[in-house]
């Protein structure tokens, strides 16, 4: 089966690469070259699409062309006459030189029937989703990866020319806060008519003359006509053996004046919606206002260290989600929208850890087990008022609640059983209103207010027959049968931002911002430890040091100053930004008030010699500051080996920071160049020292006067042919930083480093394949130890279809070989799903049987490299299951 498979990839790839060259030049009547000029070809007979090509900057396209055919070319640029030309190709190459001239009307008479599949208007791509699509596609992230410039990752996070896209819009509305993965797996292929990329995007339009958007991209969906004005989409119900369930109804509807959108979600696969990253990623609240002056408050999490694995690393998972999008236009000035959101996810793990201490030589063998339940429920309103083009007002409010908890049971070698109790429940509120007022066409005004209120209590528990950190004085606890710690925390944050901007655009190469703007932030901080008795009883630990009664107040008032030159090719900009900080923490009635002054210098550069290509150098002196608690300094238990106290004296970080980036796209090659290297170094970084006796940690924050560094550097090369592509990435990321362990200063060095390759095809016949390699390295050094891991991981998917596409099976097999540098660690395990689509030509209803871990692999491997330990994790999965699904499409 295996030999007949690769034959037929290999027969049907060798049939579509047998190719000559289709080139030559678009230049208008006085020899002018011109770019972004679209060059349509088509079969002479049957008027199928055979290819294109957009002009680069010198006028040049480029198309592959199967020999011995006729062709019939269409070669267009908008404000002039297109041109038909009939094209017979033979065994060789063939090059032509195309005149295009002005013409009001467009040439009247015999059109090929195909839109023109990508189209450069300024700063938007424009792709014909048709051209792009085989009839195999199921969503909208399907339709994307084969479009050149557009990457959709395994997650489903989109990227366009290397950039994260930061907005999805579905015909020029919000699509759920503009998540680009709740897209781009949720919206039906079979909706989509075109895909707009909006470079250069800002949501504020006056504004987009007046900033810098060179890293901010936008995706537009543009619906196909039969989608508009009535609901559409499809509900997918399934189940299996061992009670596996899927549900997942996702229903949207659209017209100029409402739009609403209604994903749910109910599953035990391990495939939720979305994942606990996602969704606090999500709902993680509104921009920093004052992110250009180079100052930054750094507000710890206030959860308890709760288990974040991915959701392949679960043992078992229960997932349900509910989400509701709307966008209201009342009128041409008035637009409202926002989303409700309810994601709850019930989770088992299972993990078997090596850990080796770096200390004290201690090697511990753990098994954790880990029942964990998440429950998210949040919502945000937006309200967005434009009366005319010169004045915009908005308003948002944001409201999250999210409840976390968990029981954690561990069992080592080293000390008796350990089973850990943890909840936490966050309440956040959060609203901002800005106004934007251009007073003439040079000059604009904004003012913004932001505030945010926050409220925290997270519980920690802690039972074992073995004492609590009984090699340290700090807990003396009561002889018991088993020894019942409780701690209880209450963080209350209020922080409240403004920021008013003043722009003026002085002549054509020259532009001048000020800011002024004030950051103030309100915590407090209590905590205690209880021991609870045989009894039932709680005794409070009355040791002071076991306790915080701390409140904290920081205020960052800032000037800062803004120039962007306009020369040629090039962009400079400079920035000076002036603070003046006061910050006061007050623990016990202590009091203790501090201020600083500092001058923090910002320098862009960007270099752009020709159309999609540019070259960008950053460098910026930023200065950090921690919340209230690195400062209070009562120690509280982050578990139940590992006690932890703020440090009063902490003083803020300064760091460098150097960026160099290239980026090169042709759309008349298809060829993709991204290139980036960073440099960070802090002075005077924050780091724990720790003592450590055999597994129990006490640590305090501290700042250590050796510099931290952070080299990255990562790099992507991708290139589309007609029925194939290719992608090779590289990255890689070193760290240097120093830390005390039993008063011994030590430097650490961690790097990674790691390769992937993907090479794919986008054939017309009833076989597809998609091969991927990717190596990793983890590697770490400091002066016990050096230690390197290893992981290769091949893949290869298969897409077959038959009986006219009704007929759909898909397969993916991943291969893992993990192991160290002495092979002392060493692990091979594989991956293989499938899943097979009927759908009869025109029928509303889809049929889909799929089986996942078909190879019944029990386990993965993960590593943890640290200056305190090194650990091999293995996390145990879900066994193979198949599952059968019936989807009816609205």
């Amino acid at each position: 089966m295996k030999k007949i498979i690769f034959l037929a990839l290999l027969l049907s790839f060798s049939a579509h690469a047998q190719k000559i060259k289709f080139y030559g030049v678009v230049q208008d009547s006085i020899g002018k070259s011109l770019t972004a000029a679209s060059v349509v070809v088509a079969d002479l007979q049957t008027k199928a699409f055979k290819g294109y090509s957009i002009t680069d900057d010198k006028g040049i396209f480029e198309i592959a062309l199967q020999p011995d055919n006729t062709y019939s070319v269409k070669v267009s640029y908008m404000g002039y006459k297109a041109i038909i030309d009939t094209l017979v190709a033979m065994q060789t190459d063939i090059f032509k030189k195309y005149t295009l001239n002005p013409d009001k009307q467009q040439l009247a008479g015999v059109e090929i029937k195909y839109e023109m599949p990508v189209e450069v208007k300024g700063d938007t791509i424009v792709y014909n989703a048709d051209s792009f699509t085989t009839g195999n596609e199921k969503k909208l992230g399907d339709v994307m990866k084969k479009m050149p410039g557009i990457e959709v990752e395994k997650d489903g996070t989109v990227k366009v020319e290397g950039k994260e896209v930061k907005k999805v819009m579905v015909e020029g509305k919000d699509f759920f806060d503009g998540d680009s993965k709740l897209a781009s797996k949720n919206i039906p292929a079979s909706a989509v008519k075109k895909v707009q990329v909006l470079r250069n995007y800002n949501d504020n339009a006056q504004m987009k003359s007046f900033e810098d958007n060179d890293d901010s991209y936008a995706i537009n969906i543009r619906l196909k006509k039969g989608k508009k004005n009535f609901w559409f989409g499809d509900v997918t119900v399934g189940g299996g053996i061992e009670n596996r369930y899927y549900i997942h109804p996702k229903l949207f509807y659209y017209s100029p004046k409402h739009t609403y959108n209604i994903i749910a979600d109910a599953n035990n696969i391990g495939e939720p919606a979305l994942t606990w990253r996602d969704v606090f990623k999500m709902t993680g609240g509104m921009r920093h206002l004052m992110r250009k002056g180079g100052a930054s408050l750094n507000i710890s999490a206030n959860a308890l260290g709760f288990s974040t694995m991915k959701n392949d690393k679960a043992l078992e998972s229960d997932a349900k989600l509910a989400a509701f999008n709307y966008n209201l236009n009342p009128s041409n000035k008035l637009s409202i929208n926002g989303f409700v959101l309810g994601n709850f996810q019930k989770t088992n793990m299972l993990t078997d850890t090596q850990t080796q201490y770096s200390a004290t030589n201690l090697s511990e063998d753990l098994t954790e087990k880990d029942m964990q339940n998440s429950l998210t429920a949040s919502s945000k309103f937006r309200l967005a008022y434009n009366p005319n083009q010169n004045l915009s007002i908005e308003y948002n409010l944001l409201g999250k609640y999210s409840s976390v908890d968990e029981n954690h049971l561990s069992i080592s070698n080293l000390r008796a059983d350990n089973n850990v109790i943890q909840n936490d429940g966050s309440l956040v509120l959060q609203h901002a209103f800005e106004v934007y007022k251009t007073l003439k066409n040079d000059h604009l005004i904004s003012f913004s207010v932001q505030q945010t209120i926050e409220n925290n209590q997270p519980v920690y528990e802690a039972v074992s027959q073995d004492e609590f950190f009984s090699h340290s004085s700090l807990i003396n606890l009561t002889p018991q049968q088993q020894f019942y710690l409780i701690q209880n925390k209450k963080i209350n944050t209020h922080k409240l931002e403004n920021l008013f901007e003043y722009f003026y655009i002085i002549n054509d190469v020259s532009h001048l911002n000020l800011s002024v703007g004030n950051e103030t932030l309100w915590q407090k901080f209590d905590s205690n430890m209880l021991q609870k008795m045989d009894n039932d009883a709680e005794n409070e630990l009355n040791t002071p040091n076991l306790k915080n009664d701390a409140q904290y107040t920081f205020n960052d008032l800032y000037t800062g100053l803004h120039y962007k030159l306009l020369w040629k090719k090039w962009r400079i900009r400079p920035s000076v930004n002036f603070h003046y900080y006061y910050f006061n923490d007050t623990q016990f009635q202590n009091e203790r008030i501090r201020n600083k002054f500092a001058l923090l210098p910002r320098l862009s550069i960007k270099f752009k010699p020709k159309r999609g290509t540019g070259i960008r150098f950053n460098y910026e002196l930023s200065n950090t500051f921690s919340d209230i608690q690195k400062y209070a300094a009562g120690y509280v238990m982050s578990n139940y080996r590992n006690l932890k106290s703020g440090n009063r004296d902490l003083n803020n970080v300064y760091a460098h920071s150097f960026n160099l980036s290239y980026h090169s796209y042709s759309m008349m090659k298809f060829r993709g160049i991204w290139a980036n290297i960073s440099y960070k170094k802090s002075i005077h970084s924050i780091r724990n020292t720790t003592e450590q006796v055999q597994t129990d940690m006490v640590s305090k924050p501290v700042n250590i006067y050796n510099p931290d560094e952070n080299f990255n550097a990562n790099t992507s090369y991708s290139k589309r042919y007609a029925y194939w592509n290719y992608r090779l990435g590289i990255n890689a990321n070193l760290m240097r930083y120093y830390s005390i362990i039993n008063q011994i200063k030590q430097r650490s060095t961690s790097l990674s480093h790691n390769y992937h390759l993907n090479i794919s095809s986008n054939l017309d016949g009833f076989l597809n394949f998609d091969i991927t390699y990717q190596l990793n390295f983890s590697e770490f050094e400091n002066q016990r130890r050096k230690t390197q891991y290893i992981t290769h991981i091949p893949g290869l998917g298969l897409e077959l279809s038959f009986f006219k596409q009704q007929l759909l099976i898909k397969t993916k097999y991943d291969y893992y070989h993990y192991q160290n540098n002495d092979k002392t660690v060493s692990n091979q395990y594989a991956f293989l799903g499938t899943e097979l689509f009927y759908q009869k030509k025109g029928s509303k209803w889809e049929f889909s049987l799929s089986g996942t871990n078909l190879l019944n692999t029990k386990s993965i491997d993960s590593e943890n490299l640290n200056d305190i330990f090194l650990a091999t994790s293995r996390y145990y999965v879900q066994p193979n299951y198949w599952l059968l699904k019936v989807a009816y499409k609205l």
